[in-house]
């Protein structure tokens, strides 16, 4: 009795884990999507062709970005 007891608790903690950890992905990956997108868009629009002064390392924090954010994405995979 105490194994199907035992058995069910870890069913609740694997899903309470799953959708904590889905949630985290989307929202942080979505956070980070945005980030990525506003900063492409202001390093090339605003720094790059209208001051003529583009943003020194802006790629490398965009890589570090999209690293980021697949990283988040694995949970919504397995």
């Amino acid at each position: 009795m105490s194994d199907t007891l035992f058995s069910r608790m870890m069913l609740i903690s694997i899903s309470a884990l799953d959708h904590f950890l889905k949630w985290t992905a989307l929202i942080c990956g979505g956070a980070t999507l945005k980030f990525m997108t506003g900063f492409s868009v202001w390093n090339v629009l605003s720094m790059r062709k209208a001051i003529n002064a583009p943003i020194t390392g802006a790629e490398d924090l965009l890589l570090l970005a999209l690293v980021t954010m697949v990283a988040l994405s694995i949970p919504l995979v397995f």
